[in-house]
């Protein structure tokens, strides 16, 4: 009698969320699925930072988080139910441009009096200055040269226009549209197909198809394997750490003779060179997106992701019984004593990774399976999770082509 209520509760709640959402309800049951929501708890704050980072590709700080996760806890219990989550979502991504333009006021509106005072848009902007992704998405467009401070000085002598001190809803809205209507008009005249770009326009600078995947494993695993056949078919950068040190080591540069010193007195590089490499690597043109092979794996360098502004939109993790790795150890030269050093490693922080960035987005694999089957596995996990990105991303859901 009780699972047969449930049932019926839950029907009823997809059949009203769909009343007040831009999502069907298999999109709903699919977004509740993936985001293995307890009804009982809902969401905190950590778990919407994390699924917003892997759904904008950065970090979302402080206090921009906070204003976020007021807004979507409505009922202000301190958590986030699924209907409380998806009316958001739905508003965020794929509302009608008043809608979203409104959010974004309430976004700014730290204080939530009804208007944007200077203070209020530099601590915001100041949370968004590194992340140019983030900006796009917020509409807060801080162009290079310009410091917090100029930037929250030209957008007041922009948009208060009855000079106040102060923005309001209406002035806030009246800017947004005319900078709205201009990109419809650049569209045009690209000769582009305007409502299905203008629909999304927050995330048009986003390569959404890019994948941003953490690779990590045992010693031993496949991780390399299965990085190269994962390249092949999504045409992603890989960035190893280990190939990484052989590049500067071989060039001979000063950081290069630095890590051969360490490499053989040592069993690991420490982290802060570690993070340097990936930090100068990361700065290519990576917009096919990355494959990152054995990183992050300790808490520094999960420090370095999130301050970077890095996120992995999945952790594929690679796991096999440890006689079997030993064996490959061997049969591939490494002593016993450099594989049982770093399997410890590797068990000691996996641990932390996934409490970090949460199980929702980290896939587990056999590596001891045969590669191809490895491969395919990880690809039907990567297409899972891309659908609940896209569910999040697309515009162009009959709802969305109606209320337009």
């Amino acid at each position: 009698m009780g699972a047969g209520k449930s049932k019926q509760k839950y029907k009823q709640l997809l059949e009203d969320l769909q009343q007040f959402t831009k999502y069907s309800q298999a999109e709903l049951r699919l977004l509740f699925k993936e985001n293995k929501f307890d009804r009982r708890k809902g969401f905190d704050k950590k778990e919407l930072g994390l699924y917003l980072g892997r759904l904008f590709h950065e970090v979302i700080d402080e206090p921009l988080l906070e204003r976020l996760f007021d807004l979507f806890d409505t009922n202000k219990n301190k958590q986030i139910e699924f209907e409380e989550f998806a009316i958001g979502l739905s508003t965020l991504c794929k509302g009608t441009e008043e809608e979203k333009i409104e959010f974004m006021f309430h976004i700014m509106d730290l204080d939530g009096n009804g208007t944007i005072s200077k203070e209020e848009l530099s601590t915001i902007a100041t949370a968004l200055y590194k992340h140019k992704n983030t900006q796009d998405i917020f509409r807060v467009h801080i162009e290079d040269g310009y410091t917090v401070e100029s930037f929250v000085e030209r957008f007041f002598e922009q948009v208060d226009t009855d000079k106040n001190g102060v923005i309001s809803l209406d002035e806030y809205k009246q800017q947004a549209f005319k900078e709205y209507q201009h990109s419809v008009e650049r569209l045009e005249s690209e000769d582009v197909d305007v409502q299905s770009k203008m629909l999304s326009v927050d995330f048009s600078t986003l390569n959404v198809n890019a994948q941003r995947i953490s690779i990590l494993g045992a010693p031993e695993s496949g991780k390399h394997t299965l990085c190269e056949q994962l390249r092949a078919k999504y045409g992603a950068e890989i960035i190893s750490v280990k190939l990484l040190v052989k590049r500067e080591v071989a060039l001979n540069t000063e950081l290069g003779q630095r890590m051969k010193t360490l490499i053989e007195t040592e069993h690991f590089l420490p982290d802060n060179i570690t993070c340097k490499l990936i930090e100068q690597e990361i700065q290519k043109d990576l917009t096919k997106g990355w494959l990152l092979i054995g990183f992050p794996i300790t808490k520094p360098q999960i420090q370095f992701m999130n301050s970077a502004g890095i996120i992995p939109d999945k952790i594929i993790v690679l796991e096999a019984p440890d006689d079997y790795l030993r064996e490959r150890a061997v049969k591939s030269g490494h002593t016993l004593e450099q594989f049982n050093a770093r399997l410890k490693h590797f068990k000691e922080n996996i641990q932390l990774v996934e409490m970090l960035y949460g199980s929702d987005a980290i896939v587990k694999l056999d590596g001891s399976l045969d590669s191809k089957k490895v491969f395919e596995t990880a690809v039907e996990n990567i297409a899972r999770l891309d659908r609940l990105m896209a569910l999040s991303i697309s515009a162009s859901s009959s709802k969305s082509s109606e209320t337009n």
